[in-house]
């Protein structure tokens, strides 16, 4: 094991190798790399200077290798895209860095990372059976697209592309192959304007009950305009994303009882959606009253109310009252209590699995933590609240007996329902204004009627 900054000689038996801020870049550009084939860690930080990867093919047991901060390489040496032991590949802040390889091939590859690589403009092909790869970072590069054989790392399960101002399309054919992809970040990709990328080729999408939802962070793409349809159950971070008009997913919610909402959804920064949304549950006519167009997004939001917990987060009016089907329900102009509780009775006979929860809060000022309780048993907690937030929770009643059980208590005859907030860091007491409801969903088409 060697680490150090003036070294001037490498044994061959060595087995970890760690360089900082290398000064002379003679013993690694010296090095008869094909004789250390013990080597299994090498990691090269702030090595300026150093402009290439050399032939490392007779590293036959590295199994991590990292660059990091290296800030004149140019080249890298096609050896180490067929690295078969190699496990973790790091070459980060490598600014002058251009292309990576033109294939890759390594068998045994689990972790990528390219990200802040500024002026890396290619990306390799992958090759063969690269099923171990697990985690792929390739956050602010400079990539225009991702090549088609991503749709075959069928172990993925994080792809980054956060930052990448240039990508301006992520078809969605590679999600088919990508069943085990948990998060997707593409997060501040200034181009992106439709999402995924539309195909006409493409089967129907299935939606798998063994797969959970792929978490895709859409955060500040500032341009983008359709989220279309996906071929996989997804939950979006939406914050700043003032262009967004549509979303295959949502509409589809009202034309099939089948579909169902997504797991969290902001929806804060994104007003000509839900104009268009609340149009389209009125029949293109234009709601007269900000109570009509309420009323017509908590209907959408809750016609996609089945067997799966949500909450869903938009920009409302405080002083609007909620919809008369929100059989309990308040309005608050001053109201210096922080405690406020509802009761829903069980009808007998019922079927818990045809019922849920919809709680909804909305508050004129930013406040400090709030907490939801359920028969004493914490259910939900915000640690801040956004100025004039209106704030969904759909809890199906299964979920609801299944956690009371979890702590003890046998189903219920009767729900009480606690809405407990707190003040905010500043400290302040003034008066909450706003208005808080609950109610128990069954039939929502029947109810706001």
């Amino acid at each position: 094991m060697l680490y150090g900054e003036g070294v001037d000689y490498l044994p061959n038996h060595l087995r970890v190798l760690h360089l900082n801020s290398l000064g002379s870049l003679q013993l690694v550009e010296g090095l008869n790399w094909k004789d250390m084939r013990y080597l299994k860690s090498i990691k090269l930080s702030n090595c300026h200077g150093l402009t290439r990867i050399p032939d490392l093919s007779g590293l036959t047991s590295l199994e991590y290798l990292e660059l990091s901060y290296c800030n004149d390489l140019v080249e890298v040496h096609p050896s180490v895209g067929r690295l078969d032991k190699l496990v973790i590949l790091k070459l980060t802040r490598c600014e002058k860095l251009q292309m990576f390889q033109e294939r890759i091939n390594m068998k045994s590859l689990e972790t990528l990372y390219l990200s802040d690589c500024w002026n890396l403009k290619f990306f390799p092909e992958f090759d063969g059976d690269m099923k171990s790869l697990k985690y792929l970072d390739l956050s602010h590069t400079r990539i225009k697209e991702l090549p088609c054989s991503v749709g075959n790392l069928t172990g993925l399960k994080s792809l980054s592309l956060a930052g990448c101002r240039n990508l301006t399309n992520v078809p969605s054919s590679i999600f088919y192959g990508l069943q085990r992809l948990e998060e997707l970040n593409l997060s501040e990709c200034s181009n992106l304007v439709t999402f995924p990328a539309k195909s006409e080729s493409l089967p129907p999408p299935v939606f798998s009950t063994t797969l959970s939802r792929l978490q895709v962070d859409l955060t500040n793409c500032r341009r983008l305009e359709e989220i279309s349809e996906f071929p996989r159950e997804i939950a979006c971070r939406l914050e700043g994303c003032g262009s967004l008009e549509r979303v295959s997913y949502l509409s589809k919610i009202l034309k099939s009882k089948d579909s169902k909402m997504f797991g969290r959804l902001d929806l804060t920064s994104c007003q000509r959606l839900c104009d268009n949304l609340a149009l389209l549950m009125t029949s293109g006519q234009e709601a007269e009253s900000g109570s009509e167009k309420l009323a017509a997004l908590l209907t959408l939001f809750f016609s996609g109310a089945k067997s799966e917990e949500f909450q869903v987060k938009f920009f409302g009016s405080p002083l609007i009252p909620l919809p008369n089907w929100f059989t309990c329900r308040r309005l608050y102009w001053e109201l210096i209590t922080r405690e406020h509780e509802f009761c829903i009775e069980i009808p007998q006979n019922s079927n818990w699995y045809s019922k849920g929860l919809a709680l909804c809060i909305q508050s004129r000022f930013s406040e400090g933590p709030y907490s939801v309780y359920i028969n004493g048993v914490k259910f939900d907690e915000m640690s801040t609240w956004r100025r004039q937030m209106v704030w969904v929770h759909y809890i199906p009643l299964v979920t609801v007996i299944r956690r009371l059980s979890e702590c003890g208590m046998p189903p219920p005859d009767m729900f009480r329902v606690m809405f407990r907030f707190g003040y905010n860091y500043t400290g302040s007491r003034k008066p909450l204004e706003g208005s808080w409801g609950v109610h128990l969903i069954e039939d929502l088409e029947e109810e706001s009627r």
